[in-house]
């Protein structure tokens, strides 16, 4: 089976909140078809914190206090390299680029089995150990908990999104 590879990156987010507090976000890993150039990268970092500071918005029930809150010190974009699923909060997530639900199915599989010896053995000397870094399932090696996500904005966007 051809194993669909895309380029990966994590997003994390240092804040400084009530004039005193600095907060370290991390938000979930994210994909694109093509490797981004670093100012494209840079964008997209910019893009993905007005993104979740309109979602506090939102959310808030107070206002803008929340999203004023939220000023940006410092933002880290690190490159994870070429990958076949990335990892949000209890969920995974490609693009489906033509594959069927029983391919998609298939692929994850074989990224849960690959990656599943790691999660007994997390540490934080876990890449110095053993030579890699650390892959975290959330969940995902119990195989009952794979939910395929089938609305139309993953339909639309050519996505597959497992949440367990």
């Amino acid at each position: 089976m051809t194993e669909y590879l895309y380029p990966a990156y994590s997003l994390t987010v240092h804040t400084l909140e009530d004039h005193y507090t600095l907060n370290h976000h991390t938000w979930p890993e994210w994909m694109t078809r093509q490797e981004l150039t670093d100012r494209q990268l840079d964008e997209a970092a910019w893009a993905r914190f007005a993104k979740v500071q309109q979602k506090a918005l939102a959310q808030a029930t107070n206002g803008r206090q929340v999203v004023d809150r939220m000023k940006c010190t410092r933002m880290t974009v690190k490159r994870l390299g070429m990958v076949p699923w990335v990892c949000g909060w209890f969920s995974h997530s490609t693009f489906r680029d033509g594959r069927s639900d029983f391919e998609i199915y298939n692929s994850f599989s074989e990224y849960v089995e690959r990656y599943r010896w790691m999660q007994e053995l997390y540490g934080s000397d876990f890449e110095e150990t053993h030579g890699e870094p650390y892959v975290c399932l959330m969940g995902a090696e119990d195989h009952w908990r794979w939910k395929l996500c089938e609305c139309q904005t993953c339909k639309d966007e050519g996505m597959a999104i497992f949440n367990h």
